[in-house]
């Protein structure tokens, strides 16, 4: 029997869609628009600060707009009920709610932006970054304003110089220094991507989804190569994009195999002819700023 209940008014989709396309200055002024837009009734808000919105069809449930001197701060989307209890089995359920609502949500907004911990995933937008979270007790996507600092990491992608033995030199010196960044390698729809956070380092490649047109999608041959080189591919349980296993300790060893695995990817399986093809993305997960990365050197 199922405990957890996904919310479905309306569908999460369409909230994904919305949360997508939905333009505004966060003024709490625009509250009652966008949630008449989402079928939702405000049933309590605090002058020009936080509200509380419930789906038409579904008064129990209570989305949060919090905010306050008339700015909303973010959007709290209830995706799933809260259980009451937490149990093995309400565990297992949001376990598999959490991967169905990211595998809609990347249908609908894209590869999920960056390596993330094992119960969040995190869409940076050009109306605000989405991040869906699975806690003890529910699953929520929260939606916050666009950082212009994010805006301006994004712009300050560049080009690797060199060819293959230099770029996975100071990749190697990259992955050494990385600690609380995140670094996307993107050659057209595909994205290599990769993360550290308390000295462990992360790495996905992203997989298929609706965003990536039919051509560009992994071949047969491909998805071989990819296994072929360590990558474990995208679970329906578990992760949405091909992983591997992440480095824990940052020794010489294990940094050269994963800098070898990601030039091995981009140039072997992506079929990126030399570095200077690849668009270079980075940002600093405390201050947002773009890195300073040997790659781009």
């Amino acid at each position: 029997m199922s405990i957890v209940r996904v919310v479905a008014d309306p569908p999460p989709a369409t909230v994904f869609a919305v949360l997508r396309d939905w333009r505004w200055a966060w003024s709490a002024a625009e509250v009652p628009a966008l949630a008449e837009h989402l079928g939702w009734r405000i049933v309590h808000q605090v002058d020009g600060g936080t509200a509380l919105a419930a789906p038409a069809a579904d008064p129990a449930v209570r989305h949060t707009i919090a905010g306050a001197r008339g700015e909303v701060h973010y959007l709290d989307v209830k995706l799933t009920d809260r259980v009451a209890e937490r149990t093995e089995q309400t565990d297992r359920q949001l376990d598999e709610a959490f991967t169905r609502l990211v595998a809609e949500a990347v249908d609908v907004l894209g590869p999920v932006g960056g390596a993330t911990p094992e119960t969040s995933r995190q869409w940076r937008l050009p109306n605000g970054t989405v991040r869906i979270g699975r806690t003890s007790w529910s699953v929520v996507a929260t939606w916050r304003p666009p950082d212009p600092r994010w805006a301006a990491a994004a712009a300050a992608g560049r080009y690797p110089l060199g060819g293959w033995v230099d770029f996975t030199a100071r990749l190697r010196d990259d992955l050494l220094r990385l600690d609380g960044g995140v670094v996307l390698l993107r050659h057209g729809a595909r994205v290599v991507q990769f993360a550290s956070s308390h000295g462990v380092l992360c790495a996905e490649v992203v997989a298929d989804h609706a965003a990536v047109p039919e051509p560009d999608r992994f071949s047969a041959r491909q998805h071989e190569a990819l296994l072929g080189l360590g990558w474990r591919e995208p679970r329906p349980s578990g992760d949405p994009n091909w992983t591997c296993e992440p480095v824990r300790h940052l020794t010489g060893p294990g940094v050269e195999a994963l800098a070898d695995r990601l030039v091995a990817t981009l140039r072997d399986v992506l079929g990126v002819d030399r570095p200077g093809h690849l668009l270079v993305e980075s940002w600093d997960d405390d201050t947002a700023e773009p890195l300073d990365l040997a790659v781009c050197r």
